[in-house]
């Protein structure tokens, strides 16, 4: 996916123009370049999280299979 260029020039100019000092929009857009250009990879989608909603449902299931196994056990023979 290709994206469009940042122009951190235009932006810094624009921040000026609207009151702020240079330092903060230089700040500023240093900031929103690194916001632009930061890895998203790492994040989970939508198919990630239903896949892990049924394994957690799985597993959650089975611990109250066993645990009422545990329980009936105990009443029946403890």
């Amino acid at each position: 996916m290709l994206s469009a260029g940042l122009d951190t020039l235009e932006v810094s100019k624009r921040l000026k123009g609207a009151g702020f000092n240079e330092t903060q929009a230089e700040a500023l857009t240093g900031v929103l370049r690194e916001t632009r250009d930061a890895d998203l990879t790492r994040l989970s989608t939508k198919e990630d999280l239903s896949a892990l909603e049924a394994r957690l449902t799985i597993r959650f299931g089975g611990m109250i299979v066993i645990a009422t196994g545990v329980l009936l056990a105990a009443k029946f023979f403890g």
